[in-house]
């Protein structure tokens, strides 16, 4: 009967101890803002989410008669290209980190815009000037067709008398720099909101709640985890108990339980990873900002795998087997003949 016990017990705690140690090992990772920040770097993040979310864009049905898909994606990476990308993401992890994990009780992070827009709409109307002064002259036939009064887009032909300039002014119906106004020239995120400059009827939002529970779980990690091998050691010390009386049968069902745990987590660990990159094929069809983030998360769940998970199963597996094979070296001490 305590045999039975004693591997019902097993069989309780390799699942317990695949959850506590997956979820020990990937918060591990997601917490640390430098492993983040590699994670951006090395899948192409910066360099491939302007291509991405714009091919999302057209492929979704978004078309414009005046500019093309590539026009669109070179103008984005000329108004925000990668390293400018890459210094306001890292800004934001290193002021969101720290408060997230209560190593601050502060937020400030300050995003400049009115440069990106400036350079937006300097690059745009390069772009129509261009786009205009590539076009054939109009015949008779296509002036008579065109009114000069009512331009919604760039016309077909090049018309007489008619600049690049000039056409601005029609279709952006006025000051092409208007099309930008109802943005800000400045983003400011505190821990308690979002605020737009100068108007802040522009854009503006409460970011104290998302944030503070966001906070409030990472602070319950460690007691979530410190309980989690709490319960595991129990388990082990119940085996302990089942088996009493022999400490060689204690460290073989105490070994056996470590290993076989560890092996599952080490299967277990391996098939996210395996299965994580199969994913990056298999969300193609929703869009490429997706495949992209999922690629982030393949980066995360590999860095996982063998920074933390190999290293521990190897450890685990080590003491496991030491606890199982180290009783079959140790002879039984002999009891001292008693003469009379």
């Amino acid at each position: 009967m305590r045999k039975f016990l004693a591997v019902l017990l097993i069989l309780i705690f390799i699942p317990i101890f695949l959850i506590v140690f997956l979820v020990l090992n990937f918060q591990a990772i997601i917490l640390d803002k430098e492993i983040i920040k590699e994670a951006l770097n090395k899948t192409g993040f910066y360099e491939n989410i302007v291509s991405s979310v714009v091919s999302d864009y057209s492929s979704f049905g978004a078309k414009t008669s005046l500019v093309t898909k590539d026009e669109i994606e070179d103008l984005l990476n000329t108004t925000l290209p990668p390293e400018t990308l890459k210094m306001e993401a890292e800004k934001t992890i290193d002021a969101l980190y720290p408060y997230l994990l209560s190593k601050s009780d502060t937020i400030y992070v300050e995003y400049d815009i009115k440069n990106y827009k400036n350079t937006f709409i300097t690059e745009s109307e390069d772009l129509v000037v261009k786009k205009y002064d590539s076009l054939k002259k109009c015949t008779n036939k296509q002036l008579e067709e065109t009114d000069l009064n009512n331009l919604e887009g760039l016309p077909d032909c090049k018309i007489p008398g008619y600049s690049g300039k000039d056409l601005l002014g029609g279709v952006a119906e006025g000051d092409f720099s208007s099309l930008l106004n109802e943005f800000p020239d400045k983003i400011v995120v505190t821990e308690k909101a979002i605020i737009s400059q100068p108007d802040p009827n522009a854009f503006e939002g409460s970011s104290e709640i998302g944030f503070k529970q966001i906070r409030g779980y990472l602070d319950n990690r460690e007691t979530i985890v410190f309980w989690g091998l709490i319960i595991l050691t129990a388990i082990l010390i119940l085996i302990s108990l089942l088996r009493w009386g022999s400490w060689k049968s204690i460290s073989r069902w105490v070994g056996w339980a470590l290993l076989l745990a560890s092996i599952n987590l080490a299967i277990a660990s391996f098939a996210i990873f395996s299965f994580s990159f199969l994913t990056q094929g298999i969300v193609e069809p929703f869009g490429k900002t997706t495949a992209l983030g999922v690629t982030i998360v393949s980066y995360l769940i590999e860095k996982m795998f063998y920074v933390k998970t190999l290293p521990q199963t190897i450890a685990i597996i080590t003491v496991s087997l030491a606890l199982i094979i180290t009783p079959y070296f140790i002879k039984k001490k002999k009891e001292p003949e008693i003469t009379s």
